[in-house]
């Protein structure tokens, strides 16, 4: 029965399992990464997308 809703509940959508959720408190900032083929990461710092989110009010440009 347990292993029937662990697999009853991996297969969900990830939409389906974000519904009625919300962000924490705070500043949530998006940011790109690249890896090339050395493995060296890089991120982009020119293009980033912030929000800063609290229940009284939601600020931001996400």
């Amino acid at each position: 029965m347990i292993k029937e809703l662990i697999n009853f509940t991996e297969n969900l959508d990830e939409e389906f399992k974000n519904l009625g959720s919300s962000p924490k408190e705070g500043l949530h900032i998006l940011m790109k990464y690249q890896t090339d083929e050395s493995g060296v990461t890089s991120m982009d710092t020119t293009n980033y997308f912030y929000e800063f989110f609290s229940k009284k009010a939601k600020i931001g440009c996400f």
